[in-house]
């Protein structure tokens, strides 16, 4: 006897190959991530590509907002990360109601050499100073617009990472002594920006994000989003892993984020058999000029969005 697959779990097609009841024992035959009665438990398999166990967990949210640290001003917390961070620690929270995650905003050395939980790092390298750390960035001293002096991320790995942010090459959002801007709408206003884009060292290529004019204003309206699974820094940190989820401007981490199990099923499936890997994800960006909003919409089947393995060995 079929089952119909119809109404609410259409964001199943195409995933589940066979199904059947058997009198006594209900069944799905599908894969790994989906076989449990009635789908219960699909989400703690999902979360595997990601973080081997949702029992341990540090998370660390970059509190540095990157036009406040670009302009020299107070640093907070950006609404993407706000949102991502809400959405993820509520994901995980349901996983295991019983352990208490603390979210901070330093990754210090205790978590790094004796800790033993997966770290979960938010934000990109002008986000979060663990991203810098760990993701192949080095601190460049550069003024701003202001004249202040700040620090600045360069993307320069020294192991297996290669995908990485290009936030400027001496200062936010410039490339070859010229700054490259463009609007988004941020809290219902204009907001201009600088225009990141990705570099890949591996293949010696870049994925620079165009942009879209709309009464004679240039409007960002791509970018993307990279995810970066590696190996615990503490070698007694046993099948513990550290992931980094940064998006070039906050509206990729913020659209993952927002559709956790859809995009947890995508990743699995780009990223299967791969331990430890980076991920690109291209985004969308959309702006509704009469609503002054702009949100993102990762498209997983676009050329650019990619995965490769990371080999433990080079990291």
């Amino acid at each position: 006897m079929d089952i119909d697959l119809g109404g609410p779990l259409d964001w199943t097609k195409g995933l589940i190959s066979i199904t059947k009841i058997i009198p006594t024992i209900r069944e799905i035959k599908c894969p790994a991530w989906l076989k449990y009665p009635l789908f219960r438990g699909a989400d703690r398999e999902l979360t595997k590509c990601l973080l081997p166990s949702s029992d341990y967990l540090d998370m660390v949210v970059g509190k540095a907002n990157k036009q406040a640290l670009a302009e020299g001003k107070e640093r907070g917390l950006s609404r993407y990360l706000s949102f991502a961070h809400e959405k993820i620690d509520t994901f995980y929270g349901e996983l295991n109601p019983t352990f208490k995650r603390n979210p901070q905003e330093y990754l210090d050395d205790n978590m790094l050499l004796h800790g033993n939980s997966n770290i979960l790092l938010l934000g990109g390298p002008i986000a979060n100073d663990g991203t810098i750390r760990l993701g192949g960035y080095e601190k460049h001293n550069c003024l701003n617009q202001e004249g202040k002096m700040i620090e600045f991320p360069i993307f320069k790995p020294r192991n297996g990472i290669a995908l990485g942010f290009f936030c400027g090459d001496d200062g936010y959002g410039y490339r070859d002594g010229k700054q490259e801007l463009s609007w988004r709408y941020e809290s219902g206003a204009e907001r201009q920006g600088a225009i990141f884009s990705v570099k890949n060292v591996r293949a010696k290529n870049e994925i620079r994000f165009g942009v879209e004019e709309y009464k004679g204003k240039k409007f960002i309206k791509e970018e993307g989003l990279i995810i970066t699974k590696i190996p615990h820094t503490n070698k007694d940190a046993k099948e513990k892993s550290i992931v980094i989820i940064g998006g070039a401007h906050g509206f990729s981490a913020e659209a993952f984020a927002g559709n956790l199990i859809i995009n947890l099923a995508e990743l699995s499936k780009l990223t299967i058999r791969k331990q430890y890997y980076q991920a690109f994800v291209h985004c969308t960006i959309t702006h509704n000029h009469s609503s002054l909003l702009s949100y993102g919409t990762l498209d997983w089947s676009h050329p650019d969005t990619n995965a490769f393995e990371l080999s433990r060995d080079e990291l």
